[in-house]
């Protein structure tokens, strides 16, 4: 597991792992969590997976999408808020970019992943499950959502999955992936 900001974003879709001694990253995966700090309730993680060439070009158009409405990064909640780096665009603004954002990633991502458990309930899930705490429990399920998808589209080759940085428990999560990691899919704690 990558965290993004360890590699520049052009370096890290063109990343390529090594595995079996052949060069095959055939996919991308994208992820981020809420509630993960503090008292939430619920933990939250969501992500996009992208085939390779359509990493690439979401990439570039994503660039332009930023440039286009000066901002250095998209934050859905400062977007929703018209705050942070957002407020120069005000409302009407933001509700632009953020239909433009949201038509980047339905024209170029092969697959949406969403997934949320209630933390109340995460240790009784847990007992059943390898992994240890909330975060690396949703990490799991992520990765067999992953994996299933890789398998009905035939991909034959490995999906480098990428997390955010800081989440409460990824520490946790990339020990549980690098001991118990899922069958087609490729982890690397570079």
């Amino acid at each position: 597991i990558l965290a993004p900001e360890e590699v520049q974003p052009s370096e890290l879709l063109q990343l390529i792992l090594r595995h079996k001694g052949a060069l095959v990253v055939l996919a991308e995966a994208y992820f981020d969590a809420s509630g993960t700090h503090g008292a939430a309730k619920d933990l939250c993680l969501g992500g996009y997976i992208f085939k390779k060439d359509d990493a690439l070009a979401f990439d570039m158009a994503w660039r332009e999408m930023l440039a286009r409405y000066a901002l250095p990064y998209f934050h859905m909640k400062e977007c929703a808020h018209a705050t942070g780096a957002f407020a120069h665009l005000g409302h009407d603004g933001c509700d632009l970019a953020a239909r433009e954002a949201i038509g980047l990633i339905k024209k170029h991502a092969a697959q949406g992943i969403a997934l949320s458990v209630d933390k109340s309930v995460a240790m009784a899930l847990r007992k059943a499950s390898p992994w240890m705490n909330e975060y690396s429990f949703i990490v799991g399920q992520v990765f067999y959502a992953v994996r299933d998808w890789a398998k009905a589209n035939q991909l034959d080759g490995s999906v480098s999955c990428l997390f955010e940085r800081g989440d409460v428990g990824a520490a946790q999560a990339v020990e549980d992936v690098n001991k118990k990691a899922a069958e087609s899919i490729l982890f690397s704690k570079q």
